[in-house]
């Protein structure tokens, strides 16, 4: 009789510590222990033995129950695994573009302006009278008004009117170096006509590559010699 009353306080326990940890078991979202297959009944053994290999049993399986601790650094190391670092992609470039880029941009060459401006006669003044025939020296003075250096490549050219033997074309003196709002004497060899009248001739200066210029606004106004043959 008094076994069958330890039996019966036995099985109690056993109830108790199964149902416990079924609800252990709800709480964590985890499968149910199968206690029964791993709790050994020692019937014929004293009562104390056979509660301390059940709770042992009962022990083993809470811990299995329990979560593992590295849990959360698997999550840490996954999201850690799962950011990338950007690369850059190095592609070739066209070379539609790369001629583009690479050609040199040509400078705009600056056209400089050739432009004289009339100061004063310097010798035969405007209706001075000659003797028919006779060689004289016209001379002028003149400003470089415009941006132009000039050199000895310049000329003074016959324009029109009387040209009174002169030659077609007098050269600037050798090293000469006119800049711009600098002076120069211009001087033409000529001789009288042999009939008396009235005689005018006109000329203009002539740049290195050929450009005829003057003075006026339009840089066509010709500088000019007029005299009276008596």
């Amino acid at each position: 009789m008094r076994w069958l009353r330890g039996r019966q306080m036995l099985l109690v326990l056993v109830l108790t510590v199964v149902t416990g940890c079924s609800s252990f078991s709800i709480q964590l979202s985890q499968p149910t222990p199968d206690i029964e297959k791993t709790v050994f009944w020692m019937i014929d053994e004293s009562e104390m033995r056979l509660s301390t290999q059940i709770m042992r049993e009962v022990e083993l399986k809470l811990s299995a129950l329990q979560p593992t601790a590295t849990a959360p650094e698997r999550a840490a190391k996954t999201t850690s695994t799962a950011t990338h670092t950007a690369t850059a992609i190095v592609t070739t470039i066209p070379d539609a573009l790369k001629d583009k880029g690479s050609k040199p941009t040509a400078a705009t060459p600056v056209t400089c302006v050739n432009w004289l401006e009339f100061v004063e006669d310097i010798t035969i003044k405007d209706k001075t009278i000659v003797v028919p025939g006779k060689p004289f020296t016209k001379t002028w003075k003149v400003k470089n008004a415009g941006t132009c250096e000039w050199n000895d490549t310049y000329k003074i050219v016959f324009s029109h009117g009387d040209q009174m033997d002169a030659l077609s074309e007098i050269s600037f003196p050798k090293s000469v170096l006119v800049g711009p709002n600098d002076t120069i004497e211009l001087s033409v060899y000529m001789t009288a006509p042999s009939s008396p009248g009235s005689y005018a001739g006109y000329w203009l200066l002539q740049s290195g590559s050929g450009q005829k210029f003057g003075d006026g606004q339009n840089r066509d106004k010709a500088i000019w010699v007029k005299v009276e043959v008596r």
